[in-house]
């Protein structure tokens, strides 16, 4: 059986095909994790950093799908993803982030063509550097090894 062409389609691959798709997932998962709450910055989250050059890093593509699925554990881990994807900032579950990301690079010392993952306490410190992506059990091994300390309500 024969496939019968159709202007509207092309058989050729889009070349900015996977910066579209991952345009999209990138778009799909911050807006899934945004709450009212979550807009207000300096919250009392951790945050999971993820620097990457431009939206065909394969690294940011495998950090993404590492990710995926995970809003749940993030969300009870009080763990905010932050992502700086050359000179833009976009942030998920529980942080939104006003620092530029040129700020941002310079600050953890972040160059534009690399890719980081960085979780940073909510005191500032960094609990966890890698230059690869990370897994999620990577990342709540880390965290549940050192749990966030909630301050109790009056």
């Amino acid at each position: 059986m024969q496939i019968p062409k159709n202007k509207l389609f092309s058989s050729r691959p889009l070349r900015l095909g996977c910066a579209f798709n991952l345009a999209v997932i990138l778009f799909s998962v911050a807006a899934a994790g945004m709450t009212a709450e979550a807009r207000t910055p300096n919250n009392g989250h951790r945050s999971l950093i993820i620097f990457a050059p431009d939206m065909l890093s394969k690294s940011l593509s495998k950090q993404l799908a590492a990710m995926a699925g995970h809003q749940d554990d993030l969300g009870e881990r009080a763990i905010s993803l932050i992502y700086v994807v050359g000179r833009s900032v976009s942030a998920q579950l529980g942080s939104d982030s006003i620092t530029p990301a040129v700020k941002l690079r310079a600050h953890f010392k972040v160059g534009n063509k690399e890719f980081r993952a960085i979780l940073v306490a909510e005191n500032g410190d960094v609990e966890m550097l890698s230059d690869t992506p990370i897994t999620a059990d990577q990342l709540f091994q880390t965290t549940d090894a050192v749990p966030v300390e909630h301050k109790a309500e009056k």
